[in-house]
């Protein structure tokens, strides 16, 4: 199952009201962060045990409004690309790149409205299987993602996870 499949046909969307974290300095060093026009970004990776057994390896990022005002966008079912690499600085090309796999990806629209101080986490992921594929050997890999809304195309490092068949 692919990373756009399992964000967009399942409709891996979680709405959750945030605080305490309100600038880049009060983020885990491990976390990457960007604010772009009032509205601060953070990814993190985490791995989560799938039915049937399997492991999902999950990028979740929050999106802050940090304005004023209110802050609406518009995202798609392929929102998130998600890039894998070998090294903590993401240097290099990819081991593993979403828009690489043969992806079926829905045309659904999503709306999100936040107020100040609210955050919406998007989340998107594929089965670790899938990364590691029969190329790639079991050990810890660093996953970077690319979120498109129609507000912002951001890039964030999401952290290092150990991944096995």
């Amino acid at each position: 199952m692919s990373m756009r499949l399992l964000a967009a046909a399942t409709l891996m969307f979680v709405a959750t009201t945030c605080g305490g974290i309100t600038t880049e300095s009060d983020l885990p060093p491990w976390l990457d962060a960007a604010i772009v026009n009032g509205v601060s970004y953070y990814a993190r990776a985490e791995l989560r045990p799938a039915p049937g057994g399997a492991d999902l390896a999950i990028v979740t990022v929050t999106a802050r409004n940090d304005n004023p005002n209110q802050v609406d966008f518009q995202y798609g079912g392929c929102f998130m690309r998600l890039l894998v690499y070998d090294n903590a600085g993401g240097s290099g090309s990819p081991v593993w790149d979403s828009a690489q796999q043969d992806d079926v990806c829905l045309a659904i629209g999503y709306r999100v409205s936040l107020a100040q101080g609210e955050s919406k986490e998007l989340e998107g992921g594929t089965v670790v299987s899938e990364i590691l594929g029969t190329r790639l050997p079991a050990r810890r890999y660093f996953f970077n993602v690319i979120l498109e809304t129609s507000i912002a195309t951001v890039a964030l490092k999401a952290g290092g996870l150990e991944l096995s068949r």
